[in-house]
This record gives C-alpha cells, sequence and structure tokens, in this order.
C-alpha cells in the first residue's frame, strides 16, 4: 500500500463507498431483490459463521505470530502508524471483494471451482509484492531485487493458507448463499489481530 495520506485517505473512502454498495445489495438480497448489476458475495448468511470467520481470523493470525516466533524473524517485521489501521481495516473488504468476490470460477463443478481457489490463492499471495522484494529509495516500481528469506517465504505461505480458508468460508455449506460476510469479517478480524500483535511487539508508531 502507498505510504502517501493522501492515497491511503482516498483508498479507504473508496472501500467506504463500495461497501456501502455491497450492504445495500446484500439488504436487497435479503428482502429476495436480486438487483442488476449487484456485487458478488452480497447475499445474506447465517450469523454462526460469520462468527466462526471472526474466530479463524485471529487464529490465522496466531499461527503466522507463532511461525515467525520459531523462525526467530519477528523482528524483520515491518513497522506501521496508528492510523494505517484504517487502511488495514479497509483493505480486508477490498481484497475480499476482488478475489473471493470476483476472482473465482463458480459454476462448472466442484473441481474447478477448487482449482480456480487454490491458482488464484497462489496469485492473492503473490501480487503482495512488497514482502519478498526491495525498491530502493527514488528508484521506480521496475527497478527492484528480490529478498528471498524464512520470513518472507513464511508470509507468502501464510497468506496463501489465509486466501484459501477465506473461500471456503464462503463456499462452506454452512453459508448456503456464498455471502462474502464470513469472509470479509475473517479477513478485517486478521488484519485487527496482526496490528493488536505489532503494537504489543513495539511496531506500531505513532507517524
Amino acid at each position: 500500500m502507498n505510504q502517501d495520506p493522501l492515497i491511503q485517505a482516498l483508498f479507504i473512502f473508496g472501500a467506504l463507498y463500495i461497501g456501502w454498495l455491497w450492504l445495500k445489495d446484500s439488504q436487497a438480497a435479503a428482502r429476495g431483490v436480486v438487483a442488476k448489476g449487484a456485487l458478488p458475495g452480497a447475499t445474506p448468511c447465517p450469523r454462526g459463521i460469520v462468527w466462526v470467520g471472526a474466530l479463524v481470523g485471529v487464529l490465522l493470525c496466531v499461527v503466522a505470530a507463532v511461525g515467525e516466533l520459531a523462525l526467530g524473524t519477528t523482528a524483520e517485521q515491518s513497522t506501521v502508524a496508528y492510523h494505517y489501521l484504517a487502511v488495514m481495516i479497509a483493505a480486508g473488504f477490498t481484497e475480499e471483494l476482488v478475489f473471493r468476490g470476483y476472482l473465482v470460477i463458480t459454476g462448472k463443478g466442484r473441481g474447478v471451482l477448487i482449482a480456480s481457489c487454490v491458482g488464484f490463492s497462489v496469485l492473492f499471495s503473490l501480487l503482495h509484492a512488497q514482502y519478498y522484494t526491495v525498491v530502493p529509495p527514488e528508484a521506480s516500481w521496475t527497478e527492484f531485487t528480490f529478498k528471498i528469506t524464512a520470513q518472507s517465504l513464511w508470509t507468502l505461505f501464510t497468506l496463501f493458507l489465509n486466501s484459501l480458508v477465506f473461500y471456503s468460508l464462503r463456499f462452506t455449506a454452512r453459508n448456503p448463499r456464498h455471502s462474502l460476510m464470513p469472509c470479509i469479517v475473517a479477513h478485517s478480524s486478521y488484519n485487527l489481530a496482526v496490528f493488536i500483535t505489532k503494537l504489543f511487539q513495539g511496531y506500531v508508531d505513532g507517524v
């Protein structure tokens, strides 16, 4: 995510606006009205699976943190500012809308569905290039080098795992209308748990 506060503010407000549209579509679907051009996964779901999503998000953060402790790479993590929490929560919605909403193949059988979830999960992890590349100061985004370390490999794995879990929350039988809500809650709770973990470890500052 770009560190420019203006870019971050635009991202947050954009996520809020699209989230409002998604919520309207979901409320319409709850009344039995399928809006033309409705956003993907904008459907109601049982409350229980939403709570499961919240718990799963926290557990995924625990897995990531324990892995870093086991590898001894905790000190390699990045430091974030307090206001970045808003960006992280907004990303919990936007990334779910794009990946678990749009980037999945449905209606062509279970095998194709699973294959698309795996393939797009690989893409999801690789698109977080900031975790395994370095762009020198004042250089363009094309002038980068790879940083393949234990930390970067673990981060890529956890991103891949998270994505698979989020897809499963959308397509589980406990979510019969394939709502994105459990995925959004899981992703946001994961990001919130990551922020809290960073806070207690001293990797949050006031910048």
